[in-house]
């Protein structure tokens, strides 16, 4: 739990983000599962999850920097500061970065594995 307090506000946009890759998967892969030739929207809705895996990564960066920008100002006006808390706040700021790169890696693996059903279906006929 205290891995999603650290993301702070980050947290929420990646939150939906993988919401959104989820209701994309629950929502077109039974219909590409049938086998038969998808609709031009089902192909829009399973390139999306990659879409939205990207934009993950790219907020996760950006929380990344965000959090070590703010965290850099802090230390600026920090008259004596230890290494180890420095260190402690880099640490945590990856983890915008790490949450973002599984939702990208688990919805480039959905993708990939709808998008091979739907070519294997085209082929079909």
């Amino acid at each position: 739990m205290n891995f999603f307090i650290v993301m702070g506000f980050w947290r929420w946009p990646l939150i939906i983000f993988t919401l959104l890759i989820i209701y994309n998967l629950v929502r077109y892969s039974p219909e590409v599962m049938k086998g038969n030739r998808v609709a031009e929207s089902v192909r829009i809705s399973i390139d999306s999850i990659l879409f939205w895996g990207i934009m993950s990564v790219a907020t996760g960066i950006l929380g990344q920097i965000s959090g070590i920008y703010t965290a850099l100002n802090i230390i600026i006006n920090a008259s004596d500061i230890s290494p180890k808390i420095v260190m402690q706040g880099f640490s945590e700021s990856f983890t915008t970065t790490i949450y973002g790169f599984y939702i990208f890696i688990f919805s480039g693996l959905i993708w990939y594995f709808l998008k091979r059903k739907v070519r294997m279906s085209d082929a079909k006929e």
